[in-house]
Formats: structure tokens, C-alpha cells, sequence
């Protein structure tokens, strides 16, 4: 994703750096279920509708820290 980025942004500045960082993040429940919300993360993300999914997350993710998520970020600084 930062290589299309690059080429994107190389035509329109001189200059364009990119740095790209995954981490690991845990949350509690109710940390995801605000998460998913506040952000655009699942489109149509409803509390009540997907439960069901919400409850096989927890099941399969869950650890003594929280919920186990990735979390990838691209910071991009362009100059003309």
C-alpha cells in the first residue's frame, strides 16, 4: 500500500517520505465495540446485529491482556 502511495505522491512533490508501522493492541470488549462504532473498521457495524460475531471474536481472540488486534499506520510527509 505505501508503494502506491509513493508513486502517487512523488507526482505531485519533490520531496515524499513514508513510514509504515504494524504494533499489536489489546482491548477489552468494550474498547472493540467502541473501536468498531466510532471508525469505519466494519461498515453497518451494529452492537446488537452482529453479537454473534462479536461473541466468536472474544471465544477466539480473547487473552489475560484483552482482545489480540494488528494495528497498521502509514505516515507520509510530502514536500513541494
Amino acid at each position: 500500500m505505501a508503494k502506491i502511495y509513493r508513486r502517487e505522491f512523488e507526482e505531485l512533490f519533490s520531496e515524499v517520505f513514508i513510514r509504515e508501522g504494524f504494533w499489536k493492541t489489546y482491548y477489552s470488549m468494550e474498547g472493540l465495540i467502541l473501536l468498531l462504532e466510532q471508525t469505519t473498521t466494519i461498515r453497518s457495524f451494529n452492537r446488537k446485529h452482529d453479537e454473534k460475531a462479536l461473541h466468536e471474536i472474544q471465544i477466539k481472540y480473547l487473552t489475560p491482556r484483552g482482545i489480540k488486534t494488528t494495528q497498521h499506520s502509514i505516515l507520509i510527509i510530502a514536500r513541494k
